[in-house]
């Protein structure tokens, strides 16, 4: 997966440079590009529907036959689908290679500083350490510092040449930062009390996606030396833009069931959410239109939507946009795929081609009587 997404990572790269560097732009053409290179697997897909939707009427006939045994209806459908020379997971393999594709693609987005920016992973990493230890902090968790020794840290010149560097926080909250980080390192660790909820509390808040450092980066000095001091580059960061209509990409949306907080963050979720659940419905008419008995898939779409907006809560605003664009882009080639490529049309186009064949053998032979 990972060296698809630095291909794709390479390919988002050129297009933020054609854009100015706005990741916005940049994503949007970027996926839009990536679905129309899609469009051979997708035309595989219908030609394999169109075959399997022609051998319907002899599927009927094959299930009075047999009625309830299933297991001789089986047999003669695979004779059946060997006869014709249609393969059963013809739109399997297609379906597969857009999946491993797109993921590419996601995570090319979803980490653009590892693979658009091509920022050593050091750096990356030692940024994601650190935000995690000042998010402990922040979070006030309920750890007995004097118990882990903060007195004796906070004279330690690791901590004094932090405060001389920064200057912006007294001895206690760098203290704190080396004790979790000499906790996160430390190979032997006695797991007494207070070392085991510092760990908690570090694997907790482990968890920072690459959106979120830009701004983490910028806004604190002791990750953004870390940052630097592992290879990073502040310039290279300076070459996205994720500003998007006044909106900050790399924020996350905050919910709360206080609708009165609700924010301009909130409109990615929804605009997600609306997208997925607009694009599902759509699919679940293409697909009856094609194949009438095929099962209702409303409540798992839309299910899937529901939960597509829950992570949009939870991720920054960069991955969602990029879902609006996927499902937005998607649904638009996949309706002008139908509309243009479906199974029907296929069927018609074939047909036709038989009648005009069979047209033109009957006139050879009246030409060749006359």
């Amino acid at each position: 997966m990972n060296f698809i997404s630095k291909i794709m990572g390479w390919v988002l790269a050129q297009f933020s440079g054609l854009f100015g560097h706005n990741f916005a732009a940049s994503v949007f053409i970027f996926t839009l590009l990536v679905n129309v290179a899609m469009l051979p697997f997708t035309l595989k897909t219908q030609k394999s529907s169109a075959k399997q939707a022609k051998l319907k009427p002899k599927l009927d006939a094959l299930k009075k036959k047999y009625g309830n045994d299933r297991q001789k209806y089986s047999q003669a459908m695979s004779e059946l689908y060997q006869k014709e020379n249609v393969s059963m997971s013809g739109g399997c393999l297609p379906m597969i290679i857009r999946l491993f594709v797109m993921m590419g693609v996601y995570w090319a987005i979803a980490s653009p500083i590892s693979f658009v920016l091509r920022v050593d992973s050091a750096a990356v990493t030692a940024a994601k350490n650190w935000t995690s230890y000042v998010k402990v902090v922040e979070s006030g968790t309920n750890i007995d510092w004097q118990a882990a020794g903060i007195e004796e840290v906070k004279k330690s010149d690791e901590v004094l040449n932090l405060v001389k560097e920064h200057g912006d926080k007294d001895e206690s909250y760098y203290a704190k930062l080396v004790i979790l980080d000499k906790a996160n390192a430390a190979k032997d660790v006695k797991k007494d009390s207070v070392e085991a909820v510092m760990q908690a509390a570090i694997k907790k808040n482990a968890v920072v996606r690459e959106v979120v450092l830009f701004d983490r980066i910028k806004t604190s000095p002791v990750i953004k030396a870390n940052f630097i001091s592992n290879g990073g580059s502040m310039e290279e960061l300076e070459k996205i833009d994720f500003d998007l209509f006044g909106l900050d990409l790399t924020q996350t949306p905050k919910f709360s069931w206080n609708f009165s907080n609700a924010n301009k963050y909130w409109l990615i979720p929804m605009i997600s959410f609306l997208a997925s659940l607009a694009t599902s419905l759509v699919s679940i008419k293409l697909q009856k239109k094609a194949n009438p008995e095929a099962p209702n898939m409303t409540a798992m779409m839309v299910g899937t939507s529901g939960i597509s907006l829950y992570f949009a809560f939870t991720f920054p605003c960069a991955v969602g946009f990029y879902w609006i664009c996927s499902s937005i882009i998607s649904g638009g080639l996949q309706v002008l795929t139908q509309i243009f490529y479906g199974p029907d049309v296929i069927i018609a186009k074939e047909q036709s081609k038989s009648v005009i064949m069979r047209a033109k053998k009957e006139q050879e032979k009246i030409n060749k009587i006359g």
